[in-house]
């Protein structure tokens, strides 16, 4: 007969080991117990969670799978096989068997939570929102379900509805500073500028010692156009913490033409220290001192700065595991390729929508879609959007209908979406009545543009092409997130650039829409002309103001927000051949067709 009492005594002491972190003294113990009754489930369920914690996930596996043989129908025992597949890495798994435990229990919070974690991990950022949402359901007064639900559909780039979300954070907690600027954070985001001010301001009155608000309102200020409101808040940040670099940075943006050199000395001072408040604190320290020497003719001294900046960029990127992996990218490229070829495409005709109202301007990121906007933009019957996250966000989607339903046919799926794609896109762009045309500047949109025709075969595709090695080079000048991490090597620049070069190629072979390439130095040198024909092809009379470009309100939210405010000018063409000797890996990964032409020798 089966002693239970000392199968609970056994029990009750390996669980109070496993509190005081004894966990292999606690694992005996189970063992003792399992010795007793080979099929205690209690114990067997410990001892799982012990494996796990002594970073043994692929024993911790046996035990679950060996418990779920005799009870396949019990939720929790899915969700301890799903987090020690997650211990093991084995995102995928985790994944499935996470959706399978909240199938069998959707009122489960362990359950939940877990695949909203995992869901997370997986990158299936909507998944992870609908299991939030199912728990801040069952807790409508817990702040933390809100806060987990915002987040997932902040990666997900539904930003507006991320704050909507987030505003029961602050309906149950009250307003805090932090719950301020992270609404004004989601505003921003979302490009909803006049949202965002108030919290901005907000968060400020709260804690008037925190820099960050400061800095998200001189950026307001500047999308509006108001460039001494931008520098007046960017100071007052910079006398709160006078060594703050990403304030100096946005200074040097707003007045190029101001002397840094105490600047540059007191954060070479602060690199000779080597005292650091984040990983990404030195990195942009190097980068604002490869800016300077730069602007002082140093060159030399410029890019042993700009290599260590994205030196320590690339280490974080690996050691995160977000490096550039060249073979995944080939992969999607060719992807895209073959699903939008001629013949895909022609299977997508007839669904979305007819309007004309977008103009998507295209391009690797620093081609030029600033001012090319600019010039857009300045037409009275035009509006700029800016950088609009929107066409990631359909893609995203598309990604999750695919993993939800992986047999059913990818054009099937278009042509069904295509329609309230498109009508979710004209909403966010949020433009005035009576335009005529909107300009959306996001350079990655060039990824997506079998999409767009599939959305909007009567749209309008201007791709801006800048000499290749300019156009790395900038990129390697200046502060990119982790989504951009092949710009942080010359090889992988190069590489991605031919990526770039392949994929507009199949677009221009294969798009049925009107689609348009331009030069970013014949636009500089010869502007009046490509503005002409900038207008003509986007079906907009002649206004002779879009040649004064930087005299409107319509300012750009991006790094060249403040170049725009000036006449046109030609300091950003052949600012490569200083650097020539310093940038071979860059050279050497571009392909052949694409250098021979500017006679770069490799």
């Amino acid at each position: 007969m089966i002693n239970k009492d000392a199968i609970q005594t056994l029990i009750s002491e390996a669980r109070q080991l496993q509190s005081g972190g004894q966990f292999q003294e606690a694992l005996t113990k189970c063992f003792e117990a399992t010795k007793i009754d080979s099929g205690n489930a209690e114990a067997l369920m410990l001892m799982g969670r012990l494996y796990r914690d002594l970073k043994q996930p692929a024993e911790a596996i046996k035990v679950f799978e060996f418990l779920r043989g005799h009870f396949p129908e019990n939720s929790d025992l899915l969700g301890e096989l799903a987090l020690s597949n997650l211990a093991a890495e084995d995102i995928p798994r985790a994944y499935d068997l996470a959706k399978q435990a909240v199938e069998l229990d959707h009122t489960s919070d362990f359950c939940l939570e877990l695949l909203g974690h995992i869901a997370l991990r997986n990158e299936c950022w909507l998944i992870a929102a609908e299991a939030y949402q199912k728990l801040a359901k069952l807790h409508p007064e817990n702040p933390l379900s809100y806060r987990f639900w915002s987040n997932a559909l902040n990666k997900a780039m539904h930003f507006a509805e991320a704050a909507e979300v987030y505003e029961n954070v602050i309906r149950i907690d009250g307003m805090t500073f932090e719950h301020a600027y992270n609404m004004a954070r989601f505003y921003l985001s979302a490009r909803d500028f006049e949202k965002a001010k108030p919290y901005c301001q907000q968060a400020i009155a709260l804690n008037p010692e925190e820099i960050g608000p400061y800095l998200g309102l001189a950026r307001i200020h500047i999308q509006f156009g108001d460039l001494e409101a931008g520098e007046r808040l960017t100071r007052k940040a910079l006398e709160i913490r006078p060594d703050y670099i990403y304030a100096f940075t946005l200074l040097n943006d707003l007045k190029p033409e101001e002397s840094n050199q105490k600047v540059a000395e007191l954060l070479a001072a602060k690199i000779a220290a080597d005292k650091w408040e984040g990983p990404l604190d030195k990195a942009h320290t190097h980068l604002f001192l490869g800016k300077y020497y730069h602007k002082e003719k140093q060159f030399d001294r410029a890019f042993v700065n700009l290599k260590a900046y994205n030196d320590g960029r690339a280490a974080l990127y690996d050691q995160d595991k977000l490096y550039y992996d060249r073979r995944v990218m080939e992969q999607n490229f060719a992807e895209s390729k073959k699903i939008f070829s001629r013949q895909g495409l022609k299977k997508l005709e007839g669904c979305g929508l007819g309007s004309e109202v977008p103009v998507f301007i295209v391009a690797m990121p620093r081609s030029g879609t600033t001012l090319l906007e600019q010039i857009i933009a300045t037409h009275s019957s035009v509006y700029g959007a800016g950088e609009m996250p929107t066409m990631g966000r359909v893609f995203m989607e598309l990604n999750f209908k695919i993993n939800e339903d992986p047999g059913r046919d990818i054009y099937d799926i278009i042509r069904a979406e295509a329609k309230g794609w498109a009508e979710m896109y004209l909403e966010a762009l949020g433009a005035p009545g009576g335009v005529l045309r909107v300009t959306d500047k996001m350079p990655p949109n060039f990824i997506y543009c079998g999409l767009i025709q599939a959305m909007f075969p009567k749209a309008r595709i201007i791709n801006i092409q800048r000499h290749p090695l300019d156009n790395c080079l900038s990129m390697y000048s200046n502060s990119f997130s982790e989504s951009y991490a092949y710009s942080a090597r010359l090889g992988d620049l190069g590489h991605y650039y031919n990526l770039y070069a392949g994929l507009m190629d199949h677009w221009k072979k294969t798009l049925s829409m009107k689609y348009l390439e331009i030069s970013y130095e014949d636009l500089v040198e010869n502007q009046e002309a490509r503005s002409r024909e900038l207008l003509e092809f986007c079906g907009l009379q002649w206004e002779a103001g879009v040649l004064e470009f930087y005299k409107g309100q319509k300012a750009a939210y991006t790094i060249s927000q403040v170049q725009v405010s000036k006449p046109i000018n030609t300091q950003g063409v052949a600012r490569w051949k200083p650097y020539e000797k310093h940038i071979g890996p860059l050279i050497e990964a571009l392909d052949e067709d694409i250098v021979g032409p500017l006679g770069v020798k490799k």
